[in-house]
């Protein structure tokens, strides 16, 4: 019988906005555990770090992801750079 088990990763979600531009999605994915932070620029780049970070957790010995081990991918690996605001 095969047991599957089920993580729960916890971010809080900052978002920016601009208010001559509020249909932008900017900000930054932080995640609790560790304090990693993902900025984004847009809304693919968010859904990347999500897809990415999905992949990178970390799984036990029988291949399940374990609970208390954190992500791994590096803050902002796969956001594109935001442009300066000034």
């Amino acid at each position: 019988m095969l047991f599957l088990m089920r993580v729960v990763q916890t971010f809080i979600l900052r978002l920016l906005v601009d208010t001559e531009h509020v249909d932008e999605l900017r900000g930054a994915l932080c995640a609790v555990a560790g304090g990693a932070e993902y900025p984004f620029v847009d809304e693919e780049s968010l859904l990347a770090i999500l897809r990415e970070l999905v992949r990178a957790a970390p799984r036990s010995a029988n291949g399940d992801r374990t609970r208390d081990e954190s992500a791994g991918l590096e803050a902002g690996e796969r956001a594109e750079e935001e442009p300066n605001a000034g």
